[in-house]
């Protein structure tokens, strides 16, 4: 008779719950693994479109171990939330990966699994951190645009990436993510800095001489996009810009609540005129 050690009957019990994955599920965990939490809203635009097959398919995760998720009594507006909300007074309920979900991401990244006490403890910091309305901010920002992807033929979102592997090769420069977004009328590479308005302006102005310090050294040139907090902020930016010797490393600001497929953005040096996310390569080549 064999007899089974707990890790091993952790191990069944996950190889088990696995199988029952789906695409999607695994689609899922890649972006909770890389962006630590979605709200419910999110999920459903971006991978379900109907809330009710997607709170029951978040229920089933749960059960499986894979997710975890957090109601709490006040949260952050996040970019995005125009559906209904699930949680006390109107905020979002929070999903993060479950015990399963960690070890999943473990599987998946070639790492050692994070024991369950860990995980807990993760998912407490990530639920309750002072940067919880940021992250969400910027994960709606790409949220919004896998949302339009899976409505609207021909539309994708090509790459995602977090702030850390963003950073990658930037030399201390730190963008909050990256993406490359394609479309049937062209592609567009491009750093996101999602601003809260709690920064200096004078400190965004110093991120994009750093961008352009970066680039001098013959790397690539993304244009950088600001997603900023108000209109009073955005005008105040591109002055600041352009009246202090602005590098002209390409950048494009636009407002939280508005849509990022759409005639979004703001070309710094380029008038007043919004353009679409695909559309930047050839506004800032022309500047």
């Amino acid at each position: 008779m064999t007899i089974r050690t707990p890790s091993q009957r952790a191990l069944t019990a996950y190889t088990v719950a696995a199988d029952r994955l789906t695409a999607r599920d695994e689609l899922l965990l890649r972006w909770l693994a890389d962006h630590r939490v979605l709200t419910t809203t999110q999920i459903t635009a971006a991978l379900f479109g109907s809330a009710r097959r997607c709170q029951a398919r978040l229920a089933d995760l749960r059960q499986l171990g894979f997710l975890d998720c957090s109601m709490p009594r006040s949260g952050p507006r996040v970019h995005g939330e125009s559906l209904p909300r699930h949680g006390y007074h109107g905020a979002p309920m929070l999903h993060v990966l479950g015990p399963h979900g960690y070890t999943w991401a473990a599987a998946r990244d070639g790492t050692q699994p994070l024991t369950e006490r860990r995980a807990k403890a993760r998912n407490a910091a990530i639920m309750h951190s002072h940067h919880r309305e940021h992250t969400l901010g910027v994960n709606g920002f790409f949220i919004a645009l896998a949302a339009h992807a899976r409505r609207t033929h021909g539309y994708t979102l090509l790459q995602w990436l977090n702030e850390e592997h963003a950073a990658h090769g930037l030399m201390g420069v730190r963008p909050d993510g990256y993406g490359e977004w394609r479309t049937p009328e062209g592609s567009a590479e491009f750093y996101l800095e999602y601003d809260t308005g709690k920064e200096q302006l004078h400190l965004l102005a110093e991120k994009v001489a750093a961008y352009a310090a970066v680039a001098d050294f013959g790397l690539s040139r993304p244009p950088v996009v600001f997603w900023l907090h108000s209109p009073r902020r955005e005008r105040n930016l591109h002055q600041l810009l352009t009246s202090t010797g602005w590098s002209g490393y390409p950048v494009a600001t636009g407002l939280h609540g508005s849509d990022p497929t759409a005639d979004s953005l703001m070309v710094v040096g380029g008038g007043s005129e919004r353009v679409r996310l695909n559309e930047l390569e050839n506004e800032v080549g022309g500047l």
